[in-house]
């Protein structure tokens, strides 16, 4: 049964576009693919962005970890001597710690004439600089992150 809205010619005019409108033609399909790999590619760039983002972060967050860790061992698991140690983690993040006797700046009070009692809190203890330094990555993209901090300890 064929519906008719008229004259006769509106209803071939419309027949012929149903027919014209029933697929793709090959130029429409390769536009649409061309825009598909087109946004494909930059979604998949933003992504693999996000993911080096996201490993350096935990690479970073992983370091400071060790840092803090090492920083609070010295003094305590290892004595506060003066000098230099370095060592290896197990998962390939590398150490450098360096422990020297503090001498800090004169003060403006110092600098007119007045004297300072120190740092010293009893006889024999002495303030030292702590300095600890995580390294990780190749040598080409080496990363490192440094904490100082004051330690008291006893006079060498």
């Amino acid at each position: 049964m064929s519906w008719s809205i008229g004259s006769p010619a509106v209803s071939r005019w419309l027949n012929k576009r149903r027919r014209r409108s029933a697929g793709f033609t090959l130029l429409e399909v390769l536009v649409a693919f061309t825009i598909l790999a087109l946004s494909l590619g930059a979604v998949f760039q933003v992504w693999s962005i996000g993911l080096r983002s996201t490993s350096q972060a935990e690479s970073r967050a992983l370091a400071v970890l060790l840092l803090e860790s090492k920083l609070a061992g010295i003094g305590i698991e290892e004595p506060l001597e003066s000098g230099e140690q370095a060592g290896e983690f197990d998962n390939g993040f590398r150490w450098h710690a360096s422990v020297e006797p503090y001498e800090a700046a004169p003060t403006d009070t110092e600098a007119e004439g007045f004297e300072s009692e120190g740092f010293a809190s009893g006889p024999g203890i002495v303030p030292y600089q702590v300095v600890v330094t995580v390294r990780w990555g190749e040598r080409e993209n080496e990363h490192a992150l440094s904490l100082t901090t004051l330690r008291l300890g006893p006079l060498q």
